[in-house]
């Protein structure tokens, strides 16, 4: 429908992101909370939490991009009041 009455102008092309890039979005969730050090161990918890494609046992691309990765963070370390 949004198509056929011409209400959207452009298409933005989303490339899949890959486990080394959401692990630049964990680093920089990181240095947002101020909480570098303590988080640093944190990073391959926070991958293994994401979803990913084509599968767990195959994690090429992440399904949501870094969407999660701050919600991901933030609940492995127990929540935001803890951080």
């Amino acid at each position: 429908m949004l198509v056929k009455n011409q209400l959207i102008t452009e298409f933005i092309p989303f490339l899949p992101m890959s486990q080394e890039n959401v692990m630049k979005c964990i680093s920089d969730v990181v240095i947002m909370l101020n909480k570098g050090n303590r988080l640093l161990a944190h990073k391959h918890e926070v991958l293994q939490e994401m979803e990913w494609l084509p599968d767990k046992d195959n994690p090429l691309f992440s399904r949501s991009g870094c969407k999660k990765v701050e919600e991901k963070v933030k609940f492995l370390m127990g929540g935001p009041d803890e951080l």
